[in-house]
């Protein structure tokens, strides 16, 4: 059997990108961002590896909060060889995810599969309302599940009300085949049956191989970046209280994305020009102005529980651009990624500014070319083929 074609079957929020493109622009759907890029580098991964075929039933990220428009019915679609069928929404409280849950189960139980090659079904750990009908179906067909692990429940920033945690303890009862966790600790505490597992801690695009990072295209002035959710849990707050003890006038420090800290990082624009508010634009567009940039940042405090839980894959983009990363000591980041970043060591307020300040004095070239050295490192060791054929392996060696 080993070898044998497979099938992977999402279940999750993953739409194409034509799809995800439209929900952006004609109806501002910004939650579910990094899913959509996480997944679809899998999606896209697994497809590109050999003697498979890729299939994902999609549930749009839409909620009655954000979207008035009650149903959703989109046609599927074949984007770059992969399969997207969209599940009917009732974008009602309540309803929507008890309809949803209910067209999984028999979506998954009545679905014709070819006994001559293996069919694997992929799901998000934290996407309750569609594991359960996905376990429940798949104990009935005997069909093998893989579960992606980026994150502990109750873990994210808003995850408080009474009904998440309620959810939570739910969660940890479904049970899978197969376990690919972004950190050794995350397997500990999920994977109780001690299942198959793979270690990831996220997946760097392949395509931006061709990604051109040049000298001669960088900003004038020196631009520091961070893109990413905007709370003061995540060292918002310190980075720039950091940054203002910089007095060079040429540097800037661009914050992109959405959270409750965007109003204080507003206020802190109209006292130092130098801080800039980029709001929300599409990745594409994105990508383009990061590698640009001087260097990128994520402040994130490495003293946080949830660090022992999660990899920040913003981390991996960045460093596949070909930019410099500055990071904090996570608890999630491989040993193999040290020579290729630095490392902010004191997480106050100063030893951010003496850590901007020491980088910030290094020449254009030598920041350049250890932002080539990094997306190297990066290209070959980390890209989503190399990453997603280690889950082929283990699958194949399952069976």
């Amino acid at each position: 059997m080993v070898g044998n074609k497979i099938n992977f079957h999402f279940f999750n929020t993953l739409c194409s990108k034509k799809t995800h493109e439209v929900l952006f622009k004609q109806y501002n759907v910004t939650s579910g961002n990094a899913a959509q890029n996480f997944f679809g580098l899998i999606a896209e991964g697994l497809k590109n590896n050999s003697n498979t075929t890729v299939f994902v039933n999609s549930v749009l990220p839409i909620n009655h909060y954000d979207q008035k428009k009650i149903f959703w019915k989109l046609s599927n679609e074949l984007e770059n060889d992969i399969h997207y069928n969209y599940i009917p929404i009732v974008n009602l409280p309540i309803l929507n995810n008890f309809i949803t849950s209910f067209f999984i189960f028999f979506q998954i139980l009545f679905k014709n599969y070819y006994s001559e090659s293996k069919d694997i079904i992929i799901v998000d750990f934290l996407r309750f309302s569609i594991n359960l009908p996905v376990i429940l179906a798949c104990k009935l067909r005997g069909i093998k599940t893989l579960v992606i692990v980026t994150d502990l429940p109750g873990e994210g920033i808003l995850q408080t009300s009474f009904k998440t945690k309620i959810r939570n303890l739910f969660i940890f009862l479904l049970y899978y085949d197969f376990y690919v966790c972004v950190t050794n600790e995350l397997n500990r505490v999920v994977n109780k049956k001690n299942r198959p597992f793979l270690i990831i801690e996220s997946f760097a695009n392949v395509k931006f191989n061709k990604l051109e990072n040049s000298i001669e295209d960088k900003f004038s002035e020196k631009v520091i970046i961070y893109a990413g959710g905007l709370y003061e849990r995540y060292g918002i707050k310190m980075l720039i209280e950091g940054f203002k003890m910089i007095h060079d006038p040429n540097v800037r420090l661009w914050l992109f994305g959405v959270g409750p800290f965007t109003d204080e990082i507003i206020k802190y624009s109209k006292i130092d020009n130098r801080i800039e508010y980029k709001g929300i634009i599409p990745n594409e567009e994105l990508i383009g102005i990061l590698s640009k940039a001087t260097a990128l940042i994520n402040p994130r405090p490495s003293h946080e529980k949830y660090t022992k839980y999660s990899f920040p894959s913003k981390n991996l983009e960045y460093m596949s651009i070909g930019t410099p990363l500055i990071t904090t000591k996570l608890y999630g980041i491989p040993g193999d990624h040290y020579p290729y970043i630095y490392l902010i060591e004191d997480e106050s307020k100063f030893g951010i500014f003496t850590t901007l300040q020491s980088i910030l004095e290094k020449n254009k070239e030598e920041l350049h070319q250890f932002g080539l050295r990094c997306k190297l490192f990066t290209m070959r060791e980390k890209n989503n083929i190399v990453q997603t054929n280690k889950i082929i392996k283990m699958i194949n060696g399952s069976f």
